[in-house]
């Protein structure tokens, strides 16, 4: 048999390379006061808010920003990005009132809807109108029965000329 050389080749180091946004991560802290028997405690709170690409970059940040205060990461971290467009956005809408002020119109009034008797409406809308009424849970018969007996009758209306 013939042993086979093999070449062995270097490690190759891959870096890991990340294209994250910045981002504003904000914690909650909170830090107990002391106080006097008798008193209820009052807690110190502060909203801290730091930026960073991590949430771990920002943690440790936070820590030495916060320094004493138990700190409660709130799960909101809006990119630098969007965060400066709704800044520009509510800049816009600010100064676009100020030059014109947002004044509601009245709407017109509606004209009240005519009831039409049952000569004036189409075959379709009456046979839906009863329809609707023997359906609504609010209608209340004189007997139990009566509601199924309508809906039998709707049924078997059709138009056509005798």
């Amino acid at each position: 048999m013939v042993d086979e050389v093999v070449e062995s080749k270097p490690n190759i180091l891959l870096k890991r390379k990340e294209e994250q946004e910045l981002r504003i991560y904000f914690f909650v802290g909170d830090r107990p006061t002391a106080f006097l028997p008798g008193q209820r405690s009052q807690s110190d709170k502060r909203v801290i808010y730091v930026t960073g690409f991590k949430l771990e970059d920002a943690f440790e940040l936070a820590k030495m920003k916060g320094e004493g205060f138990n700190l409660l990461f709130t799960a909101q971290n809006p990119t630098v990005r969007e965060f400066l467009h709704e800044l520009e956005l509510e800049a816009l809408a600010h100064q676009a009132l100020k030059e014109k002020p947002y004044v509601m119109k009245e709407k017109p009034a509606e004209e009240p809807r005519k009831i039409l008797s049952p000569i004036q409406m189409s075959f379709e809308k009456f046979r839906a109108g009863l329809l609707f009424c023997a359906s609504e849970a609010d209608v209340i018969y004189q007997k139990p029965e009566d509601r199924e007996t309508l809906k039998e009758i709707i049924a078997g209306l059709s138009y056509g000329k005798l």
